[in-house]
């Protein structure tokens, strides 16, 4: 048996809005970079502890945050938004059956692409700040000017599967844009994420 990659660049361009016929749903068709139309579906009323993964845990001041929670063709994937102040500081991107292809997670894996990206955001990061992570089939890049920081990481944390094509690539994307935004050393938060499980949430629960 073999599965095809399902593809999530960056989202532009709202094509049609509507109410689904659930109050907590909002509806929208976007177009990505590659002319694609998705339909997006923005969950209303959601919470922390509905995150995908366990990123919350490494957020700083936690009970500040809020989240968003948007999901594309009925489910296919979804993206995380963490807000400080509507300002995003770290977002997620995670396949629910599958894999992103490689313009979803390439500036994750080279740094030439990482830089061009980070340097859109903070002139002043150097590359010789930059830290690459590695850990098994995961990989990123941070870099840091003080407290703030870019990052790009990726990861497959579904594990292995018995598709023919299943090469590892990664199934989650994380982004990460601010100053003083991770309450621990990136490396370690970077070696420490996973799918969101009964455990992390009772902790989360704690800190909210």
């Amino acid at each position: 048996m073999t599965r095809m990659r399902w593809l999530l660049p960056f989202l532009v361009l709202p094509v049609s809005f509507f109410l689904s016929g659930c109050p907590q749903t909002t509806t929208k068709n976007v177009r990505s970079d590659g002319g694609s139309t998705l339909q997006q579906q923005e969950n209303k009323g959601v919470t922390i502890l509905s995150s995908d993964t366990n990123i919350p845990l490494f957020i700083s001041g936690i009970k500040t945050i809020d989240i968003k929670k948007f999901t594309y063709n009925n489910g296919v994937f979804t993206v995380n938004e963490f807000r400080k102040n509507s300002r995003i500081i770290v977002r997620t991107q995670m396949v629910a059956d599958s894999w992103f292809q490689s313009s979803t997670w390439q500036s994750a894996r080279e740094i030439d692409q990482f830089m061009l990206a980070a340097r859109r955001v903070y002139r002043n990061f150097s590359r010789d700040k930059v830290v690459q992570h590695k850990s098994g089939q995961d990989f990123g890049f941070t870099v840091s000017d003080g407290n703030c920081i870019y990052g790009k990481w990726a990861f497959n944390l579904r594990g292995s599967s018995s598709y023919d094509n299943d090469q590892g690539a990664p199934d989650t994307v994380v982004k990460l844009d601010g100053c003083g935004i991770l309450n621990a050393d990136p490396e370690i938060v970077f070696r420490q994420i996973r799918r969101m499980n009964s455990t992390d949430t009772a902790v989360l629960a704690t800190k909210l």
